[in-house]
């Protein structure tokens, strides 16, 4: 299934409030602060409060090549 722009979710805020967990979890999440990393709980609620199911966000996964990796790291940087 394909979700427009305007469908995502894009903040930590609107992701935690749609989810029903705490911002911070999901910061903590995204940013792997987690020693033992998050629950698989967590994390299905996260992949579907950004509009997707597990296998739709699978399939995204797939599609992320290593330069598109590379070119997240140095615009995190700036």
């Amino acid at each position: 299934m394909y979700h427009s722009e305007e469908e995502f979710i894009k903040s930590y805020n609107e992701i935690a409030l749609q989810a029903d967990i705490r911002k911070a979890t999901v910061s903590d999440t995204f940013n792997a602060k987690s020693k033992s990393g998050p629950n698989s709980t967590t994390v299905i609620l996260i992949i579907e409060a950004m509009g997707y199911n597990v296998s739709e966000f699978a399939n995204q996964y797939d599609l992320v090549t290593s330069s598109d990796v590379e070119n997240f790291k140095i615009a995190a940087k700036k």
